[in-house]
């Protein structure tokens, strides 16, 4: 939703330029990679424990 919003507004308020294509996909690739990146580390490192101290632990 992010790029064609951002392409809509460009056109609007920004010069008739448009980047070349192979940038906008680089640029959609790299943003998809790093959110998906930081979204697996999380999960990775909670994988690293073990699950039964997790289930044994008492409530806060």
């Amino acid at each position: 939703m992010g790029i064609p919003t951002g392409l809509g507004l460009y056109w609007l308020f920004g010069t008739q330029v448009t980047p070349p294509g192979s940038w906008l996909l680089t640029a959609a690739l790299t943003i998809l990679l790093a959110i998906a990146a930081l979204t697996a580390l999380p999960a990775w490192a909670h994988t690293r424990s073990p699950a039964g101290r997790v289930l044994n632990a008492e409530p806060a």
